[in-house]
């Protein structure tokens, strides 16, 4: 049987839910590879984050699509960024790939994060969280956010993840129908 990476699932997950006329975010751009491949596709992209290295990699790997609008700040800002409704968001918690491992999200930002991304995500729009609990704060943040997604009847949660130990982990939300009278 041939091994999926989480990344694998997050792109196939856009292949099949983001349309051109999809409004999107990649909440941690981090070296651009999400915000690329949904610039794809999508009608547009808003790329966040904190670290500038960040961004103007972002930046480059986009440099051929207009459709993007690369944001350098925290994802917690969100709804002062966009007025419209998300049809697809994404985040991959943790540190920037081959960046200071010592920035790192953390967990009180990103549950805050992904509660403002909930606030505008259409009601059949699809959020995706990948977690890293292989480092101390991925951990933690992953039991933390998903400690209050639990909690909340109005969505639908989805897992997917290998059997390895400490391995990524991907979580997918999307909120419940209302029931017809």
């Amino acid at each position: 049987m041939r091994h999926i990476t989480i990344t694998q699932m997050a792109h196939h997950l856009i292949d099949i839910n983001v349309t051109a006329e999809s409004i999107c975010a990649d909440l941690t751009a981090g070296n651009g590879n999400d915000t690329l491949y949904l610039a794809k596709k999508a009608k547009h992209v808003y790329a966040f984050d904190i670290q500038a290295q960040a961004i103007e990699n972002t930046k480059e790997k986009v440099k051929e699509y207009t459709n993007v609008t690369c944001i350098l700040d925290s994802h917690v800002k969100v709804k002062d960024y966009i007025q419209e409704t998300l049809d697809f968001a994404i985040f991959n918690f943790g540190y920037l790939p081959k960046g200071d491992k010592n920035i790192t999200t953390m967990k009180e930002t990103s549950l805050q994060a992904v509660q403002n991304v909930l606030d505008i995500l259409h009601p059949q729009g699809l959020l995706c969280l990948c977690f890293y609990p292989g480092h101390e704060e991925g951990a933690k943040e992953k039991d933390y956010v998903l400690d209050y997604l639990l909690k909340q009847e109005q969505l639908l949660l989805s897992h997917y993840h290998t059997l390895q130990p400490f391995a990524p982990e991907l979580y997918l939300i999307s909120k419940r129908k209302e029931k017809q009278l």
